[in-house]
């Protein structure tokens, strides 16, 4: 974004001012956090699933969710939760 920027005001990524290099890279980050926090919560979710915690247990346990199935029930709600979707 900063290239695209220093571009678009025919001056060098180097010379650019701060106000305009700090959006750039506010919104760098804005995109980068829209784009890896589903992907962080389906992650965590497939370590933690019980089959990994307790291997042998006794207890009939429901089968391990796919990765696309815990994608859309709980990465996805951090989206919805917020009203972007």
């Amino acid at each position: 974004l900063k290239l695209v920027c220093a571009n678009l005001n025919e001056i060098s990524k180097d010379s650019l001012p701060t106000w305009q290099a700090a959006s750039c890279g506010t919104v760098a980050g804005v995109i980068s956090a829209f784009l890896s926090t589903p992907l962080d919560v389906l992650r965590t979710r497939l370590n933690l699933r019980e089959d990994h915690l307790c291997p042998k247990s006794q207890h009939p346990r429901p089968p391990p969710k796919k990765a696309s199935q815990l994608l859309k029930e709980e990465a996805l709600l951090v989206y919805k939760g917020r009203g972007l979707m």
